[in-house]
């Protein structure tokens, strides 16, 4: 059955747990707009539940409901929530190409540079391959590299203002010294860290999405 867009007052809700930087980055994004939304705790075991897959085919978190809508895909999420609310989206169309571009980059680099280091050195027993790390790590090191060079003349990825690309990039670039990475060889990336944290809003993850 085909979906439609909901009407523009319609509830949201979010799936997901607060230790998902993805499902972080659209409780963040709602939070920072000041979008009242209602959070479902998911743990890892109930993303294969028949229930759960009806929300979301891939089986994963985060899912956001917007009514009867049902997204799944953190980028997707978040530039909904942009058209939706007409916050933190692009100024123009070739904006909207540069946006789109650090949504590849965070997927491609960041995420599996952090948030897969994080994972297997931090919470996977026993920890994970090495050789499969240290070859994240590089990834890792690349990114946060590139980041660094972006925020020199800048306070915010695409300017003067936050946009949904600091939101998804800061989903993990959170995490970036649980992963193993001293950021006081990017300090930049620290300072657009603190940026977003000083905004009206901000709150960590795990009191946008109570695991309970």
């Amino acid at each position: 059955m085909a979906r439609t867009l909901p009407q523009k007052d319609a509830p949201f809700t979010l799936h997901g747990r607060p230790g998902s930087g993805n499902a972080y980055k659209p409780a963040l994004f709602m939070a920072l707009a000041g979008i009242p939304f209602t959070a479902k705790f998911v743990a890892a075991d109930m993303q294969r539940t028949p229930e759960f897959l009806k929300l979301s085919p891939f089986g994963q978190v985060p899912v956001l409901q917007h009514g009867d809508l049902a997204l799944v895909q953190s980028p997707v999420i978040l530039k909904y929530l942009a058209q939706a609310s007409g916050k933190f989206g692009p100024a123009d169309p070739i904006e909207a190409l540069e946006l789109d571009e650090w949504l590849c980059f965070e997927q491609d680099l960041l995420f599996p540079g952090i948030g897969i280091v994080r994972f297997m050195t931090k919470l996977m027993q026993p920890p994970g391959d090495p050789a499969i790390v240290a070859w994240l790590r590089l990834r890792g090191e690349r990114a946060l590299g590139t980041l660094e060079r972006h925020l020199a003349q800048r306070r915010f990825v695409l300017g003067d203002r936050c946009t949904v690309a600091d939101i998804a990039l800061y989903g993990y670039g959170r995490l970036a010294e649980e992963a193993g990475y001293d950021m006081a060889a990017w300090p930049r990336t620290a300072a657009w860290r603190r940026s977003i944290e000083a905004m009206p809003g901000w709150k960590p993850p795990q009191d946008l999405i109570p695991a309970k």
